[in-house]
This record gives structure tokens, sequence and C-alpha cells, in this order.
């Protein structure tokens, strides 16, 4: 039998109780964030975690950057790679791990559409010249990740969700308010809260698939990035979000943010280029 509004409205309350990131993933975020940090402090630290350690070297050494030569220490790694980019194999890592915890939803598929709509995000905050492209890389990257708290904590719900959204076509959000009462951009308020992410990745997690809902307007541009980076990411058909409602970029954000059809059209083939370049990337976060 489904739970009650109250009980599902109970449980999710209690989130902040619930998934945390990895110990060592929020030091590392942290130091990734202090501008006195050194490619040093992040080897002390990288140097604790086997895995990290690995996935750092490998991702250095792969195809996807080309280096002429092998890098064998991480604190040449992080100069080559850049602190963003190590920040972002370890959040992608850090998830990962709450990932892999239970739950029927199919990881690979969601993971081949959320790094899709990661690396689309920054295609298209380089166009825009957004401050920090990185940040809406990690924003794209985590912008669904509510989804995996709820194929964990409510299974059933969220599967049920999943099938009314395919039967009907409609947005997933709408098919979650209907069975669960909450919504995933809902969820993910109180995830990047708990997790003392960035007002502005909060505010991509939470409200890219309502806009006009957004509490942080100083942060519009990001959550509009995130946004239209989903839509054009289902429109290819890039993995599986989950989400069978009908996808398209709406004309007043197009204005507002001054992009046009060909402007479109260029970042899809932009991401064919970054998602072939980028397997490594993919692999590494999908071992």
């Amino acid at each position: 039998m489904t739970r009650s509004i109250g009980e599902i409205k109970k449980k999710i309350e209690k989130i902040t109780e619930l998934p945390t990131l990895p110990i060592i993933i929020t030091e590392l975020i942290g130091l990734l964030d202090n501008p006195k940090s050194t490619p040093k402090d992040i080897n002390e630290l990288i140097k604790n975690d086997q895995s990290l350690t690995s996935k750092t070297l490998r991702l250095v050494n792969s195809s996807y950057y080309g280096f002429p030569r092998s890098i064998s220490t991480v604190t040449e790694a992080v100069v080559i790679l850049g602190f963003d980019t190590v920040r972002n194999l370890a959040l992608s890592v850090g998830i990962m791990k709450i990932l892999k915890k239970g739950g029927n939803f199919d990881k690979v598929l969601f993971w081949h559409h959320t790094v899709a709509v990661a690396f689309m995000s920054r295609i298209i905050a380089k166009h825009m010249k957004y401050p920090n492209v990185e940040v809406a890389f990690v924003a794209g990257l985590l912008h669904d990740i509510a989804k995996v708290f709820e194929d964990q904590y409510f299974e059933k719900e969220f599967f049920e969700s999943v099938n009314l959204s395919k039967e009907k076509e409609i947005p997933l959000y709408i098919a979650e308010q209907e069975i669960l009462g909450y919504d995933h951009g809902a969820i993910a308020k109180r995830l990047g809260d708990s997790w003392n992410l960035p007002q502005s990745i909060v505010a991509a997690m939470a409200y890219h698939h309502e806009l006009e809902k957004n509490i942080f307007p100083e942060h519009m541009t990001l959550v509009e990035i995130v946004y239209i980076s989903d839509a054009l990411v289902r429109l290819k058909k890039i993995g599986n979000s989950g989400n069978y409602g009908k996808s398209s970029v709406s004309k007043r954000v197009m204005i507002k943010l001054k992009l046009t059809k060909e402007n479109l059209a260029q970042f899809l083939r932009d991401l064919e280029s970054e998602l072939n370049k980028g397997n490594s990337f993919l692999e590494l976060i999908n071992e």
C-alpha cells in the first residue's frame, strides 16, 4: 500500500539525518574552495584515499587530456587538471558512492543524463560568459541528485511516479507531486542545504523545472542554464532521468538570455564533441 502523504512528509523532513557526502569529499571541496590551498595540500588529502588517487591519475593520463608524458603524482595532476576539475571528479566519485546504495533506478542511464547536463551547462555558461563555468558544471552534475534519494527511500512511490510520467507523458515533477506530495526539486533544496552547498547550486537543483518558484533571484541565470541544459539533453535522449514529459526550451527564457535556435543547435554539436572526448570521465564515474 502506498504510504500517506503525511508519512512521506515526515520522512522527508528528516532528510538532514539521511545521506551525507563522504568526509574526504567534504574536506576536499573545502580545500578547493580555499584560495590559499596549494596542489601539495590537495595531494596530502587525496593520497589518503586510494580510489580517488587512482581516478585522478587515470583521468590526467587519459586520452581526454592527451598529455604527452605520463603523470605519476597527484600534485602534478592537480596542477595540470586544475582545482575545478579535481573538485568535479571528487564530487562525482562522492555522489556515485551514494548512488550505489539500493534502489532499482537505472544508475548508468541516469548518470549518462546527469553528466551530459553537466557538460552542457558548462558549454552554455562559456557561451554566455557566466562568471564561473565550473559552478555551472557542478550544478548540472547535481541537478537531479534528489531522484536518487527518492529511489532509495521511497522506491515504490518513485517507481509509480516514473510510470505515471511515462504513461501520461507529463513532467516527472508533476507525477511526483501527485504521488509523493513532494517533487525532487523540494527534496533537492533540503539536500543542498544539509550538504552546505553554495546557494547558487542549491537554487539550480531545486528550481530548474519551476523557474518561477526560484527564491534566489540573484542566481536565476544559473537556474536557467541548467533548465536549458536538461531540456536539450532530454531532447537528444542521452541517458534517462525518469522524466517522460515533453521537452522544449521556453522562448521567454531564450529571449531573456539572448539565445537563438542556432545557438541551441551549436550547443548540441559541442556537447557531442565533449562527450566523445569525455568518455574517460564517464568511465571513471561509473566504475
